[in-house]
């Protein structure tokens, strides 16, 4: 047989396992993929007045700079729910009591999608010294996709 007629039928039959190959039952991962996996994603005072995104089943820590702040916690807790309650951390650095310098954190799951605002407010912003403006507010809107 000729060079030419014998690398014909070698065509075909590579043409013919690429054909079944293409049609045998490979695995395959959704159009989306997996969905990813969840994570704690952390926020602190300078988040405030700020927007995050984040996704279904994901959680936040927000972790406020002093034990004078109070939680409202979560606007819509059907979509962003409080997971326990608030903790006091130990400080950083020196901290007398009364000096409200002790961070506090809490933490909330996202449970569907849509919007939810965590906030928190404190009436003193230090040493007797009362708030004034929007210091002694905190709002962080959290976005659920």
């Amino acid at each position: 047989m000729s060079g030419a007629r014998m690398f014909r039928p070698l065509m075909m039959l590579a043409a013919a396992s690429v054909v079944l190959a293409a049609g045998c039952g490979v695995a395959r991962q959704p159009a989306g993929g997996p969905p990813p996996a969840p994570r704690l994603v952390t926020e602190h005072d300078r988040a405030n007045g700020t927007t995050i995104h984040v996704n279904v089943g994901d959680k936040v820590a927000l972790v406020l700079g002093s034990t004078y702040w109070q939680f409202a916690g979560s606007s819509t807790p059907a979509v962003l729910r409080q997971e326990g309650p608030v903790a006091v951390l130990k400080a950083t650095h020196k901290c007398l009591p009364g000096m409200g310098c002790a961070p506090k954190r809490a933490v909330f799951k996202a449970l569907a999608r849509g919007k939810a605002v965590i906030t928190a407010h404190r009436v003193t912003c230090g040493e007797a010294l009362a708030c004034t403006g929007s210091r002694g507010h905190f709002k962080l809107t959290v976005v659920i996709g």
